[in-house]
């Protein structure tokens, strides 16, 4: 009996550093994060599941149609990375563009006068997958109602301001199905981190576009 409960404990043990060891640069970022008053970050993403290449791929979003790319980046966190929407001309998988920053299913931002802008990146990433924004994502908990987001692209930067923040399922349907108001850009990573379970998704509208 004692023997048993050792070797459970002993397991229990392997499981948790194995945990935190896999997904040791997303915690090392949150505890930097709330220990560092001048919240600085790096630029960083574990992999989103499958569910995202369904998305991608059946998502009425996406429609035939131009790609377009520009910087996402968020003040707060100090987070500037490389958002793409390849559209249906890309033969990369989710995860391959997940490499080069986070990624749209959603159409140009200014298309329509109402439109949601979907934008996935990861929270954090295994190590030997040797990604650059392995964690971009991993502080996205910390972003309060008010707090800024910029997307640049096509010489125009575009600023939202966080109204709120939800938790839904992998597929997003909430989000996805959710009535649209005025233009909005919503930013959705994998929640909690090391689990792909449910989607954080942080809600922004639009509060100016200008030219530079």
């Amino acid at each position: 009996m004692k023997d048993g409960f050792i070797v459970i404990l002993c397991i229990l043990n392997i499981s948790i550093y194995s945990f935190i060891g896999l997904n040791y640069e997303a915690f090392q970022q949150v505890i930097s994060y709330q220990a560092d008053s001048t919240n600085t970050t790096s630029e960083q993403t574990l992999p989103l599941s499958s569910s995202i290449t369904k998305i991608l791929h059946s998502s009425p979003l996406l429609k035939p149609q131009a790609s377009w790319s520009g910087t996402l980046s968020i003040p707060k966190l100090n987070i500037t990375s490389p958002v793409n929407f390849p559209g249906n001309e890309s033969s990369l998988s989710a995860e391959e563009w997940l490499k080069k920053g986070v990624l749209s299913i959603s159409p140009h931002p200014l298309q329509n006068k109402t439109s949601q802008t979907i934008i996935f990146g990861h929270s954090s990433d295994y190590s030997w997958n040797q990604n650059p924004y392995g964690s971009i994502f991993a502080l996205l908990p910390q972003l309060e109602l008010g707090d800024e987001i910029l997307l640049e692209l096509n010489n125009q930067k575009l600023i939202y301001k966080v109204e709120e923040k939800i938790q839904t399922d992998p597929s997003l349907t909430e989000i996805i199905n959710r009535p649209k108001k005025g233009q909005q850009i919503i930013l959705s990573t994998c929640y909690p981190i090391g689990f792909f379970s449910e989607r954080l998704n942080i809600i922004a509208s639009l509060v100016s576009s200008s030219l530079y």
